[in-house]
């Protein structure tokens, strides 16, 4: 199972040091981390500099974070994990919107009913 969490801030490290302390874990040299067969990394979204775009569509955020589990169906694991990202971020007031299969299981549906009351 897979998830795309998108990420409405610049810089990587500040996402990184948000996500260190929210999941309890340490990132690797690649912005990748493990948690209980669950992958966490941490990516720049190449589509935003393509695109031209900054503001708008949240496909297009500066940062995304991959979260994959290696199971194929819905776990608990990836629901509680990808949960925690999105919590953990807006609550420092990064805006964060989660795209995958299971949005419906998700804190504000993914994020996306954040959007147009963000604060």
């Amino acid at each position: 199972m897979f998830g795309k969490a998108f990420i409405n801030e610049e810089r990587i490290s500040v996402v990184q040091e948000n996500l260190s302390r929210t999941l309890l874990v340490h990132f690797d040299s690649t912005a990748t981390t493990v948690i209980g067969g669950v992958e966490v990394e941490i990516r720049r979204n190449s589509d935003r500099a393509s695109s031209g775009q900054t503001i708008g569509d949240f496909t297009f955020w500066p940062v995304f974070v991959e979260i994959e589990d290696e199971e194929s169906g819905v776990t608990d694991s990836i629901v509680e994990i990808t949960s925690r990202v999105i919590v953990g971020l807006w609550e420092v007031g990064i805006p964060v919107v989660v795209a995958c299969d299971f949005e419906d299981l998700l804190p504000w549906k993914g994020g996306i009913e954040r959007i147009a009351d963000p604060f």
